[in-house]
């Protein structure tokens, strides 16, 4: 693609090729994109009008490219990602919730603050930003997964079926739900956006790093394996009305993450008893009810803040009953106050 050039309906760049709506509108918006190559990698920014901006950057390396990119959104749009090809990569929500939908599945959400190692045969991929804010990515997209190598790192049965569906041209990710970020991945996510501070030379710098974030990941993924859990939901079964109930009780949770909600009246909602809930909770989702309930109300308490909210504004909009319990929880979740949050 050249600098400044203008496109009305796709934006190709690589292999990849861009698209982006207006909310409810078929035709693609006009796209202004200028291309800035510095030492570091190659920065891209993609004016949309009054819909606001998306700023790229890519570092290309021998197997794989790093990819960070900023939303600021000013208004409802949907962002289209296609490319016949195959992709593996990381994808990891770095700031905010985002909402997407993969070769026209049901729309899923990732939340901010966690990720997933995925592949897809072919990529179509839809992205819908329904308020204004600032989104934040960061993936690696590998041209060449080192499998093997992968599977030298650890023996495991989630990697073992993750990498021969990749052999079989299957779409998969390597967990079942998106896990947070632990905090050895957060700082290398933080380097590899940041790049070496000190004169090194920089394809090691990140090749090195993306190979620890690798390394963690999987690391990651077999603690979840072999660590013990009340709720694991291995021997619940669960019919497809049971599904259906548990379906909507976390999107109900979602939409409403500021409400009180006890086991004992979501029970009667799903038709079964608690413990079952839970398990089957836990089986869809990877987490407890309460857990969902605390991670809605955190990214809606952050989102919140950054909008220049009072700490005690946000705590009456997230379901609290005073500001001390929910400065005590959100410290407890984020690892700072909401001070903080506000200020950033």
């Amino acid at each position: 693609m050249e600098n400044g050039q203008t496109t009305t309906f796709v934006m190709h760049y690589g292999d990849l090729n861009l698209e982006i709506f207006p909310a409810g509108s078929p035709t693609a918006v006009p796209v202004d994109s200028r291309i800035i190559e510095d030492q570091k990698s190659e920065y891209m920014v993609l004016a949309m009008d009054e819909y606001g901006a998306l700023h790229f950057r890519v570092t290309e390396l021998a197997n794989c490219s790093i990819w960070h990119t900023r939303f600021y959104i000013e208004k409802r749009i949907k962002l289209r990602v296609t490319a016949d090809k195959l992709c593996t990569f990381l994808w990891v929500a770095w700031k905010n919730t985002l909402r997407y939908s993969i070769n026209k599945a049901p729309e899923q959400q990732i939340i901010g603050d966690y990720y997933n190692l995925c592949h897809l045969p072919n990529i179509e991929w839809e992205i819908n930003f329904r308020k204004p804010g600032e989104h934040e990515t960061f993936n690696v997209l590998f041209t060449n997964p080192e499998m093997d190598e992968w599977k030298n790192m650890y023996n495991s049965t989630a990697l073992t079926v993750f990498l021969d569906n990749i052999q079989k041209g299957k779409l998969t990710f390597l967990n079942p739900f998106h896990r947070r970020l632990t905090t050895e991945m957060r700082h290398i996510v933080s380097d590899l956006i940041r790049g070496p501070v000190t004169p090194v030379n920089r394809r090691d710098y990140y090749e090195n790093k993306v190979t620890d974030l690798i390394f963690q990941v999987l690391r990651d993924m077999i603690k979840s394996e072999t660590a013990p859990d009340k709720f694991s939901g291995s021997n619940t079964l669960l019919n497809p009305l049971e599904i259906e109930r548990i379906y909507q009780i976390r999107d109900t949770i979602i939409k409403h993450p500021e409400n009180a909600y006890s086991l004992n009246e979501l029970k009667q909602t799903a038709g079964m008893n608690k413990t079952k809930l839970e398990a089957g909770f836990k089986q869809l989702f990877g987490t407890t009810v309460f857990g969902l309930i605390q991670e809605q109300r955190m990214q809606m308490a952050l989102s919140l803040l950054q909008k220049n909210y009072s700490v005690k504004e946000v705590a009456a909009k997230t379901g609290y009953k005073n500001s001390s319990n929910f400065t005590q929880a959100f410290t407890r979740y984020f690892g700072y106050p909401p001070s903080r949050a506000a200020r950033e």
